[in-house]
């Protein structure tokens, strides 16, 4: 059924994916950029993926899509749920399973078949960078947060659990203060660090993650390789205090 459905639209192809839908051309300029603001951001790649619609409220995630898929020059596939909402809700999520599968390789999905080894900042930062319509709640929260010191402490937010989640079981929670600061500066760190540093800084904290290393390692690798940053002859953050200082200094003017 799902394959005679696609049958019957003409996919629309774009740089990074290929979308079967009535909304095609839309849906393929924005995830194009999406995809491509990921990989800017993260200095990851993303497989060229198809974004087809089926029937029911499931999301599945399909590595190895069937022979028409395969023919557009999509590599993986995502169906979403017709009944599920689009706009931002689709966005994010989408942009959590393009995290996703550029981070978890083939060899280590059955042992990791949800969420990836990153930290829940890092996981949570590619969603809500995708997001549109959120943008100024994100920015009038992180304002608030900023006024009212409210703001999480680097230490906590590069190891914390998402505060949405509970930590052991997975579930949602009901949403609270911290959640919503914690969505806002997911958005606003990143933005931080490319205008102060330079991304090739948000590169290093996601190969560092990747390698289970903290954070002051990013720090060391700042100090060594100043010639590589927007400001290499301005003052260097060599701890995390530091560096929490120059973020909430720079939060404060925005």
């Amino acid at each position: 059924m799902i394959l005679f459905l696609l049958m019957q639209l003409e996919p629309v192809k774009g740089e990074r994916v290929v979308v079967f839908d009535k909304d095609g051309a839309a849906l393929a300029k924005a995830f194009d950029g999406i995809a491509a603001r990921q990989e800017e951001v993260f200095g990851i790649k993303i497989r060229k993926f198809a974004l087809t619609f089926v029937e029911g409220r499931r999301v599945l995630v399909l590595p190895k899509p069937d022979k028409k898929i395969l023919e557009t020059g999509a590599r993986w596939e995502i169906q979403w749920a017709r009944d599920l909402p689009r706009g931002d809700y689709l966005r994010h999520e989408v942009a959590h399973l393009l995290l996703l599968e550029a981070e978890v390789k083939e060899d280590a999905r059955a042992k990791n078949p949800y969420g990836t080894a990153l930290p829940d900042w890092m996981d949570e930062a590619a969603a809500v960078l995708a997001e549109e319509s959120l943008v100024a709640e994100r920015e009038a929260t992180l304002r608030s947060a900023v006024q009212k010191e409210r703001l999480i402490p680097l230490k906590e937010f590069f190891t914390m659990h998402h505060p949405g989640h509970d930590e052991a079981s997975g579930k949602v929670k009901d949403p609270s203060a911290k959640n919503l600061v914690f969505y806002a500066q997911c958005r606003g760190f990143p933005k931080f660090i490319e205008e102060t540093y330079g991304l090739v800084v948000m590169h290093q904290m996601v190969k560092a993650a990747q390698k289970g290393d903290d954070m002051n390692t990013v720090l060391d690798w700042m100090i060594k390789n100043r010639k590589k940053l927007k400001n290499p002859d301005g003052g260097l953050p060599d701890t995390i205090d530091a560096l929490d200082a120059d973020w909430r200094a720079w939060a404060a003017t925005k």
